[in-house]
């Protein structure tokens, strides 16, 4: 009976709590089923969020593996494909391609110091035997050398050892043999291994040569006695022209720069052929034209430069 009491105490409070409402209103009755659903409907937007938000999240950190992996994959593609570019390019060279020729290069041996000095110095070889082919390939270069304005080129010649590997500068005597060229042959007994042969351009591109005589007069003796056949033989290879023959012309002797010299000339008073011995007679010039001769005997009265 007490317990009836006290549950009807309580909705008796109920029933006074409800009556303090305002006149014609409704009155709203709760329960605990209600209150439970009322608080789960509060949180749903709060908690579908919250779940939504970490899907994208797990969605982007997919897509950002996803990528990262495709990167990966390009690179190790392309370097694959450089690896690939290279092995192939390597067996073009070692297996396919046939590498040229090797230049065989013949060693000389120490090229003594010219005569006189030069602006450049040319190795020509004297292999061949045709000494008519040798003599016009003297002619040739003399008539292409294309020097500039009083410029001096030395021409070395050459002749290959049996070996086959090696060459090495040849004599005066050589040199003259191998062109063919009928010197007397006292005159060759005479002179020294040494000489040189250039080319000298001034106005018109004239050759020169110098010979080392071992006794002046021997030498001089048979020049006088080879004067005949000096000019037909020597001005093509002086001067990469042929001898024109024309009345007038004849030897004499004439002073040129102090110089006592046997001089040919036309009879428009052209220098075809002129030698002489400098003044210590360790020198022999033989050349075709003045200022060649002029400019040779100039550079052997200079100082030479010091060889290294």
């Amino acid at each position: 009976m007490a317990i009836m009491a006290d549950m009807n105490k309580e909705e008796i409070d109920t029933a006074g709590e409800n009556s303090k409402l305002e006149v014609g209103e409704t009155p709203i009755l709760r329960s605990y089923k209600q209150d439970v659903a009322n608080t789960m409907s509060d949180n749903i937007p709060e908690t579908m969020s919250t779940l939504g938000w970490e899907e994208i999240n797990r969605t982007q950190s997919r897509k950002d593996v996803q990528t990262e992996i495709n990167s990966s994959k390009i690179f190790v593609i392309a370097i694959l494909f450089l690896i690939g570019l290279g092995v192939g390019a390597l067996g073009y060279v070692f297996l396919i391609h046939e590498a040229p020729p090797a230049t065989i290069v013949r060693p000389t041996g120490n090229i003594k110091p010219s005569l006189i000095t030069a602006e450049a110095r040319t190795r020509i070889s004297i292999e061949s035997e045709d000494s008519d082919l040798l003599y016009r390939d003297i002619m040739d270069r003399i008539n292409g050398a294309g020097l500039s304005l009083n410029h001096m080129e030395e021409l070395i010649p050459e002749n290959v050892l049996v070996d086959g590997e090696s060459a090495v500068s040849i004599s005066a005597e050589n040199f003259i043999v191998s062109l063919g060229i009928k010197a007397p042959e006292r005159l060759l007994r005479f002179i020294e291994k040494e000489f040189m042969f250039g080319i000298y351009a001034l106005g018109e591109t004239r050759a020169f040569l110098i010979l080392k005589p071992l006794s002046f007069g021997p030498v001089f003796a048979e020049l006088l006695s080879w004067e005949t056949e000096i000019p037909e033989t020597l001005y093509p290879l002086l001067t990469g022209k042929r001898l024109t023959k024309s009345e007038g012309t004849m030897w004499q002797d004439e002073i040129v720069k102090n110089i006592d010299v046997r001089v040919y000339k036309n009879k428009d008073g052209e220098y075809l052929i002129i030698y002489g011995f400098l003044p210590d007679k360790k020198l022999l010039v033989i050349t075709s034209g003045l200022n060649t001769f002029n400019e040779v005997v100039l550079r052997s009265q200079a100082s030479k430069p010091v060889e290294k």
